[in-house]
């Protein structure tokens, strides 16, 4: 609000708000509850950890040729892909590339007796991942564009200007 003025019912002025959320329900019940239109979107730091901890876990699994002609890298390649995906607002490429790496984790877990608990634990990261995203979907953004743009991506804790 300008300095001086007070908020009335009714008089929004033109004033928006972005809330940065790691997911909380609480959070997006208060969009509701705010005078002024109000935008709740997925911080990119939450995200960006729930990958993380798939990425350890599929880093623990050794390459394996999941066909005749197929790379030994097929699994790290999809993961990429994946992250790609969801760093660029991409979620039908996204949906995509999930399945199908949830399919070559499944046959990880099958197939390569040693990498089997790795396999299972990404499998259940991934779909934790999932879960978040489809609970936020409507907080699931362009994180390339909105950083390109100079927009927040995460919250100010994590968002963090080094000076030299």
């Amino acid at each position: 609000m300008p300095e001086g003025r007070s908020w009335q019912a009714g008089d929004e002025g033109g004033f928006r708000a972005t809330l940065m959320t790691d997911g909380a329900e609480s959070l997006l019940r208060l969009k509701d509850l705010l005078p002024i239109p109000t935008r709740c979107v997925l911080d990119y730091f939450h995200v960006a950890m729930k990958v993380r901890h798939v990425d350890q876990c599929i880093g623990r699994i050794p390459p394996y040729r999941f066909s005749p002609d197929g790379s030994i890298f097929e699994l790290y390649d999809r993961f990429n892909y994946l992250r790609g995906y969801l760093w660029s607002g991409r979620r039908s490429k996204f949906k995509v590339s999930f399945d199908r790496l949830v399919w070559l984790l499944d046959r990880v877990r099958d197939e390569v007796p040693e990498s089997e608990r790795s396999a299972r634990m990404a499998i259940a990261h991934l779909c934790d991942l999932e879960a978040c995203l489809q609970k936020n979907a409507s907080g699931i953004i362009s994180y390339r564009e909105w950083r390109n743009a100079g927009k927040r991506i995460s919250t100010s804790a994590v968002e963090v200007l080094s000076i030299d």
